[in-house]
């Protein structure tokens, strides 16, 4: 991941934690850069700003490109530049984390350290996706994001099942179309797996029935769930279309 992108990242997850229209979250999108004139009467570029009613509340500084700790060096940079733009709030973004000296400086600073991994980084780029697949509610938007991020990885059905576990139904169901429609073998496989293993009779019920209104129900398959679920009366309705 480039620090381009790290920054892009960030940029997503405070858009998620300061939603319109209350806030106003702007960054480097579409390769503009948002800066602000600072009281030096110097361009300050700023990797996040977040505003309310126009006003400047919340700085963010996203750092990615060192393989260590971040240093105190870096707090007082974003502490300059807050004192110059007039903002008394930010948070500085590292993958690997932050020295003591660096803590300190913070605590005294009203500065927000966040340790951002960079598979973290990675969801949070598929925020965007996460609000086209269920843009009605935002609260379960990083576990979407995260799951699709898992499909998209290939990892195990477990994995994904494991990132969607307190997911409500609707939202549920809405990546599982998504996952269908843009990541068609993964996603079949990802239903396969839940509607034979999952330990949730709820879970194994929806994968089914959404394997079967999409013609994807293999019958082998259809012929292990007639097995596992005859005492199911529901199931076995669902099975015999």
């Amino acid at each position: 991941m480039s620090s381009k992108e790290y920054e892009a990242a960030l940029l997503e997850r405070l858009t998620w934690q300061f939603p319109p229209p209350l806030f106003r979250v702007e960054g480097t999108r579409d390769g503009k850069i948002h800066s602000r004139r600072g009281r030096s009467g110097e361009l300050r570029q700023l990797d996040v700003a977040v505003y309310r009613d126009d006003e400047l509340v919340f700085v963010a500084d996203a750092k990615a490109h060192d393989t260590r700790p971040l240093a105190i060096a870096y707090v007082d940079g974003i502490v300059g530049v807050l004192d110059d733009v007039g903002c008394k709030l930010g948070l500085l973004a590292s993958p690997e984390g932050f020295t003591s000296g660096a803590h300190a400086r913070a605590r005294a600073s009203q500065i927000e350290l966040l340790l951002m991994t960079y598979d973290e980084a990675l969801a949070a780029e598929l925020l965007p996706v996460a609000r086209r697949i269920y843009p009605y509610d935002w609260a379960y938007h990083p576990q979407l994001a995260a799951a699709v991020l898992a499909v998209q990885q290939t990892r195990s059905w477990d994995e994904i099942a494991d990132e969607l576990h307190d997911v409500p139904f609707e939202e549920w169901e809405r990546f599982a179309l998504y996952a269908i429609a843009e990541h068609p073998d993964e996603a079949r496989g990802f239903l396969q797996a839940v509607a034979l293993n999952h330990h949730d009779d709820g879970w194994r019920f929806n994968a089914a029935r959404i394997l079967i209104d999409g013609g994807s129900m293999k019958e082998s398959i259809r012929a292990a769930l007639m097995k596992r679920e005859a005492g199911d009366a529901d199931f076995m309705e669902l099975l015999a279309h």
